[in-house]
């Protein structure tokens, strides 16, 4: 049909002898189409080349992955320091409060006439070894500060050994939760140790042992009586088992493990509390220390500063050309399609309002939109023309038919011409959206511009 064909006439010699021939119209809109994706093909290559992006936030966001990379080693460096010398403090002050706790306890033990230090090694052999001697200290302490002997120490050590293994809880946390709830009389901390005391019922046992009424018992012999009914309890259900279960081994190499620890930080602790106690005494001396450990970190941190700064700025240099080079192709490619931008006589009115600057590729997009619109009125226009021209040429004949047809081929030689600046201008439309800002010469030099300044301001 018609529709299908658009007629050109060509200049085929030099008298000016035309000749009229059909064009497909489906396969120029496909030659054009080619085109058009061949420079998006072209453009992206470009972008992959220079290692660039359209998006200014993603180039930066690039950068900062490669600044932070000497960024994060360097406060890592910084954090291990503090960290080691915190770890460090903290490793000393437990070191000393136990050894302090031991002396302290062997104090109070020959006041009292006891041997609290053995009485310690006593309830480390009854867990098989399974506690350090750190947590037999404080088991001591705190047992004998709430009236328990070492007799009854003893047994509630014996009933932790065996309701650990039984329950398959932590050995120490068995022994402190005993004495604890033992000596506070609360038995919602035994429960979870399966050991269920009912205090009414253990002060009236133990009252009655005394010949007394429940009214008439002191606050130690209460605590007296729930520690017996505890310890009762206690032996009947975990006692065969401490007995005959051996600890866990896992459990008795932490303990040694601990043991060792403790004894190699008392030695080291021997040497470095003079020099504690004259750095917590005197403020001049611990600012110098802490201005020389500080010097140390700086040390470690300037090499990596220096060279994050280095590396920024032949980052920001790396951009600054790839930004001058995409600008400069973008510019060409541009360039080059403007050429395929014909100067049409039939152009509408409001696409020739905003052609000059869809030429030069100004900055601002609306002027490919409002050019659009308008081409794109016109070639709709145009196809109804052709379309009512063709329905009246079938009732047409002779001359008139033919004055149609001559009419018909005329608005659709238009038509191709407007579909074609259609398509250039869209092209043109896609290169100027692909790239950042003006498309012009002045618009490369403003992103040269811009990136030399980023560049600056790193060196700065």
């Amino acid at each position: 049909m018609a529709k299908s064909k658009v007629y050109i006439d060509v200049v085929v010699d030099d008298k000016g002898t035309t000749k009229r021939i059909a064009v497909n119209a489906k396969k120029l809109g496909e030659s054009l189409d080619k085109t058009s994706k061949s420079a998006s093909t072209a453009d992206r290559n470009l972008k992959g080349a220079a290692q660039a992006s359209a998006n200014s936030t993603k180039n930066f966001s690039k950068m900062a992955q490669g600044i932070g990379g000497k960024l994060v080693p360097a406060y890592a460096t910084l954090a291990a320091n503090i960290f080691a010398v915190t770890a460090a403090f903290n490793a000393f002050q437990k070191a000393s409060q136990i050894e302090n706790l031991e002396k302290n306890l062997i104090r109070t033990g020959n006041i009292a006439g006891q041997n609290f230090a053995a009485l310690s090694e006593s309830l480390k052999e009854v867990t098989g070894n399974a506690i350090d001697t750190e947590q037999a200290l404080r088991s001591v302490a705190q047992g004998t500060a709430q009236g328990f002997d070492a007799s009854q120490l003893k047994d509630l050590t014996r009933i932790a050994k065996g309701a650990s293994i039984a329950l398959g809880r932590d050995m120490s946390d068995a022994l402190d939760r005993l004495i604890r709830g033992t000596a506070k009389l609360e038995p919602e901390i035994l429960d979870e140790l399966g050991i269920i005391v009912r205090l009414d019922r253990a002060a009236k046992d133990y009252a009655q042992s005394l010949n007394k009424t429940e009214n008439q018992l002191t606050a130690f012999e209460k605590q007296q009586a729930f520690a017996n009914a505890v310890t009762e309890q206690g032996l009947k259900k975990f006692g065969d088992i401490a007995k005959l279960a051996e600890a866990n081994p896992y459990d008795q190499l932490a303990a040694t493990f601990g043991d060792l620890t403790k004894f190699l930080f008392e030695l080291i602790n021997v040497g470095l509390e003079p020099l504690v106690k004259f750095l917590g005494s005197n403020q001049f001396a611990l600012a110098g220390a802490v201005a020389a450990f500080a010097s140390t970190i700086v040390k470690q941190l300037t090499p990596a500063l220096s060279e994050m700064a280095e590396e920024g700025r032949a980052k920001f240099s790396a951009l600054n050309r790839a930004a001058v080079k995409a600008a400069a192709a973008v510019e060409t490619k541009y360039s080059t399609a403007v050429k395929n931008l014909k100067e049409v006589k039939i152009s509408p009115a409001g696409f020739k309002a905003v052609e000059d600057a869809i030429r030069k590729g100004t900055d601002d997009l609306s002027k490919y939109t409002k050019g659009l619109k308008s081409l794109q009125a016109s070639e709709r226009k145009r196809k109804a023309d052709i379309k009512s021209l063709e329905a009246q040429t079938t009732k047409l004949r002779g001359v008139q038919r033919q004055a149609h047809l001559a009419l018909i081929a005329e608005k659709e030689k238009e038509l191709t011409l407007i579909q074609g600046q259609i398509v250039a201008t869209r092209e043109l439309e896609r290169i100027k959206k692909s790239g950042t800002g003006s498309v012009t010469k002045s618009g490369a030099a403003n992103k040269a511009a811009a990136a030399g300044a980023a560049a600056r301001m790193v060196r700065t």
